[in-house]
């Protein structure tokens, strides 16, 4: 996911391939095990809001609500700032 600096938060479902705003999806795409994924590859437009991007990746397990069972969380976050 993409956290906005209004708060407002983006899931993606493919590389590149954003869903609804503010609503967790899973990942739609094949992942073999022990292998790197890329899940955005952009880039990032002159016209961007300013303020502070956070984008997470969680690993959850799979058919299960995501946003339900964060003790099974698997995560990694790493931020930027557009000022």
């Amino acid at each position: 996911a993409v956290v906005m600096p209004d708060g407002q938060f983006l899931t993606f479902k493919r590389v590149n391939e954003p869903s609804s705003y503010n609503q967790p999806n899973h990942w739609l795409a094949q992942r073999p095990q022990n292998e790197q994924l890329t899940v955005i590859d952009l880039n990032l437009p002159e016209s961007l809001a300013v303020g502070e991007y956070c984008l997470y990746g969680i690993l959850s397990p799979q058919k299960q609500p995501p946003l339900e069972i964060q003790a099974a969380w698997k995560w990694k976050q790493q931020c930027f700032e557009v000022f």
